[in-house]
């Protein structure tokens, strides 16, 4: 389970009443390899829903 303090999150709103999140690791890669960002992948009503999407998703990284 990835910590979601070692995220930036970014929320934006796509068009009125539909939000979205972005989420990139803070930080170098130990592997070296690069993430940009993942988007969340469903449309949340509230910028706040937009956040708790991307920490769900966050949680979610590194778990079988």
């Amino acid at each position: 389970m990835a910590d979601p303090a070692n995220f930036e999150v970014i929320t934006y709103q796509r068009k009125p009443g539909v939000w979205r999140a972005s989420f990139t690791p803070k930080g170098r890669s130990v592997s070296g390899l690069v993430t940009r960002s993942i988007v969340t992948a469903d449309d949340s009503a509230s910028e706040e829903d937009a956040k708790k999407a991307a920490a769900r998703a966050i949680k979610l990284i590194g778990t079988d």
